[in-house]
C-alpha cells in the first residue's frame, strides 16, 4: 500500500527520481532505473514488515500460545532475513548509481554532439567567405585587374 502510495503521489527515496519522471519519453535507461527504485522500495519496506510480524509474534509468544522454541527460531529466521535484505538494497542502491552515471554520461555526450555542431556550423560559414574571397580575387584577375586583386 505503501508504494503505491508513493508512486500515486510521486514521492522518491531519492532526490533524482523525480527528473526521470518528468521526462516526455523514457529511454532504456530511465525504466531500469524506474525498476530499480520499486526494488528499493520493496528493499526498505521488507524490513519494516518483518519488524512488525517479529513484534506479533513476540506479543503472542508472551501470551503462551506456543512455546519459547518457536520465538527463538522465528527471531533467528528473521536476522538472517534482515542480514539478506541489507546486502540486497545496497546492491540495489550501487545499480541506480550506474544507471544515474550512465545517465550523466548520455546527457554529455549529447551536449559535446550540440557544441561539435555549432563549431562544424562555423567552420562552414568561415570556408564560405574564403571561398568567395578567392572567387573575387579570380574574377579580377580573369578581367585583367591585377592591382585591384592585390
Amino acid at each position: 500500500m505503501f508504494i503505491i502510495a508513493c508512486r500515486r503521489y510521486n514521492f522518491h527515496l531519492l532526490d533524482f527520481a523525480g527528473e526521470l519522471k518528468d521526462r516526455a519519453s523514457k529511454d532504456g535507461i530511465a525504466k531500469k532505473t524506474e525498476k530499480a527504485y520499486l526494488n528499493l522500495y520493496i528493499l526498505v519496506l521488507l524490513p519494516v514488515l518483518l519488524l512488525a510480524v517479529l513484534n506479533i509474534v513476540l506479543f503472542v509468544s508472551q501470551t503462551g500460545a506456543f512455546p519459547n522454541i518457536y520465538f527463538h527460531l522465528f527471531t533467528a529466521s528473521f536476522g538472517l532475513i534482515l542480514i539478506t535484505i541489507t546486502v540486497l538494497s545496497m546492491g540495489m542502491l550501487r545499480k541506480i548509481s550506474i544507471f544515474k552515471e550512465k545517465e550523466l554520461e548520455a546527457r554529455q555526450a549529447g551536449e559535446t554532439i550540440v557544441h561539435l555542431d555549432k563549431l562544424i556550423k562555423t567552420i562552414r560559414k568561415q570556408r564560405h567567405d574564403f571561398n568567395h574571397h578567392l572567387q573575387a580575387v579570380y574574377g579580377l584577375l580573369e578581367v585583367g585587374s591585377c592591382n585591384k586583386a592585390r
